[in-house]
């Protein structure tokens, strides 16, 4: 993980999910493109698409907003699957309180805790509370990355 800082910090248009994923796989902020601002609400899609074709990858999305409520109503086994795996993590701007905001970290090795590693906002705050969403990146076809040293 290499950090990188968000250029645009505005809400709604704000690229703090640009910057985090360009943190994540150490690119420059101007190689990755501005999702939320160019795409809205069809940004996830637009990003998916983008890793897609550049780099073979993917993006798998857990929901975290009701883990308050009911963690053994979660699927535990899916998140301790990806304890100390790097992520990008979705909540409240804690800068702008009815704004979302996106930052990079791990969930803690038991799967049950996020611990932030880099926050794209100068400000460094990171996000209020718990994340509302993860963000895994994935290979599309892990098999060619699991299975890539034999003949």
């Amino acid at each position: 993980m290499k950090p990188v800082y968000q250029e645009i910090i505005d809400r709604g248009v704000g690229d703090c999910f640009s910057a985090a994923l360009a943190s994540l796989l150490e690119l420059p902020i101007e190689a990755v493109p501005k999702f939320r601002r160019d795409h809205g609400r069809e940004m996830m899609t637009e990003a998916r698409r983008w890793l897609a074709e550049k780099f073979g990858l993917s993006i798998i999305t857990i929901q975290m907003e009701d883990w308050d409520d009911d963690p053994i109503g979660k699927d535990i086994r899916l998140i301790g699957a990806f304890a100390g795996t790097p992520c990008l993590a979705g909540g409240t701007s804690p800068n702008l309180p009815d704004t979302l905001h996106c930052v990079v970290g791990k969930l803690d090795e038991y799967g049950m805790n996020f611990e932030l590693t880099h926050d794209p906002n100068p400000s460094g705050l990171g996000i209020a509370g718990r994340p509302k969403h993860l963000y895994f990146i994935v290979p599309l076809r892990p098999e060619k990355h699991l299975f890539a040293h034999k003949s």
